[in-house]
C-alpha cells in the first residue's frame, strides 16, 4: 500500500482564521509613550505589521536610544572633567548624579549646564539631573583642622553645621593642604572611626589647642579633561572639555560678608582662599539657606 502524499494546501486555507468575524488584524498599530525610568526610552514606537492572505509586510522600524545611555554619556563626560568617579543612576523620581570629594557642586552644576545646551548626554537633559556631592570622613577631618579646636564640648557639637559648610564649599581638600595637615587628618579619621561628632570632640579635648590649619592657594574649579567623547561640528566648543580656570581672590565681592554685608576682616596673617562670610554663623546660615532653597525647588 502507497503511503498517502504529502501536498501543500493553500496560503488561503491557513490564513482563513485571520479573516473571522471579530479579529482585528494587526495593521499600522502603533505605540507611543513617554517615561522617565531608567529602562524605558523617551520614545518608542513599535514596527507597524500589515497581514495579508500572501505576504506579511514590515512597515516601519524606528531605532531609539534609551536614556540610560545618556546616564552613560553623563557619567563619563563629568567624570573626566572632575577627575572622580561621577555616578549618573535613576533614584526616584529622578536622575542623580553623585560624587565624593572632588569639585564643588555648583561648579560641576555650571559646567554640566553649560555642556547640556550642545546637546550633551542626549536624550537625558542637564534639567533632569540632581546633583549631589558626599564629603568623605578625610575631607571632613580635613575641615575640621581648618577650623582648630572648639572651647568645649558644647561648642564642638555646636560647630558640626560650620564644619558641613566648609566641606560643601571646598573643592579637592586633599589639594588644598600641606602633607603634614593629610597625615594629621588621618590619624583624627582612624582614631574618631570616621564620625563628625566624635572628631569636635577630641579635638576640643586636644592639650594644647590645635590651631586652624592654613589653606594652600586656589586650585582649578576643574581639573581634567574630556578625552573619551567626540562630537561633530557643531558640538561643545574646547573650553568647556578641559580645565576650568583659577579661582579668582581679591575681587571686590570677597571684601564683604556675602551673608549680611558686613565688611570682612583680613590682616593678611592667612594665606589660601578668601573669606566670605564675616563669622561662622553667616557661613552655616547661608549653607542652610542654600540647601533649603535646593531641596524645595527639588521634585517630590
Amino acid at each position: 500500500m502507497r503511503p498517502p502524499q504529502f501536498r501543500y494546501g493553500s496560503l488561503d486555507r491557513y490564513t482563513r482564521k485571520f479573516r473571522e468575524p471579530g479579529f482585528t488584524p494587526v495593521s499600522e498599530r502603533r505605540l507611543s509613550r513617554e517615561s522617565d525610568g531608567p529602562g524605558c526610552v523617551s520614545r518608542q514606537r513599535i514596527a507597524s505589521v500589515t497581514l495579508q492572505s500572501r505576504r506579511v509586510s514590515l512597515r516601519s522600524v524606528e531605532a531609539t536610544v534609551k536614556r540610560s545611555d545618556g546616564a552613560k554619556s553623563w557619567s563619563r563626560v563629568l567624570t573626566e572633567l572632575a577627575q572622580v568617579r561621577v555616578s549618573v543612576e535613576w533614584e526616584r523620581p529622578t536622575w542623580r548624579a553623585s560624587w565624593q570629594d572632588g569639585p564643588t557642586r555648583e561648579a560641576l552644576m555650571r559646567r554640566a549646564a553649560a555642556l547640556g545646551a550642545y546637546r550633551v548626554g542626549r536624550p537625558l537633559p542637564f534639567e533632569e539631573l540632581r546633583f549631589a556631592r558626599s564629603n568623605s570622613a578625610a575631607a571632613i577631618a580635613l575641615a575640621w583642622l581648618a577650623r582648630g579646636s572648639a572651647q568645649s564640648p558644647a561648642a564642638a557639637r555646636a560647630a558640626v553645621a560650620e564644619v558641613e559648610a566648609f566641606c560643601a564649599d571646598t573643592g579637592y581638600p586633599e589639594r588644598r593642604f600641606d602633607p603634614g595637615t593629610l597625615a594629621a587628618a588621618e590619624l583624627l579619621r582612624r582614631v574618631s572611626h570616621g564620625d563628625i561628632a566624635e572628631m569636635g570632640l577630641l579635638l576640643a579635648q586636644a592639650v594644647p589647642p590645635v590651631t586652624p590649619a592654613d589653606l594652600l592657594g586656589p586650585g582649578p574649579e576643574l581639573t581634567g579633561r574630556v578625552v573619551s567623547s567626540r562630537w561633530p561640528h557643531g558640538g561643545p566648543p574646547e573650553e568647556l572639555l578641559g580645565p576650568a580656570g583659577n579661582r579668582r581672590e581679591g575681587t571686590a565681592q570677597h571684601r564683604t560678608c556675602q551673608r549680611c554685608g558686613k565688611p570682612l576682616k583680613n590682616n593678611g596673617s592667612r594665606s589660601g582662599r578668601p573669606a566670605k562670610y564675616c563669622s561662622g554663623a553667616c557661613r552655616t546660615a547661608a549653607h542652610r539657606a542654600l540647601h533649603g532653597a535646593v531641596s524645595a525647588t527639588a521634585p517630590r
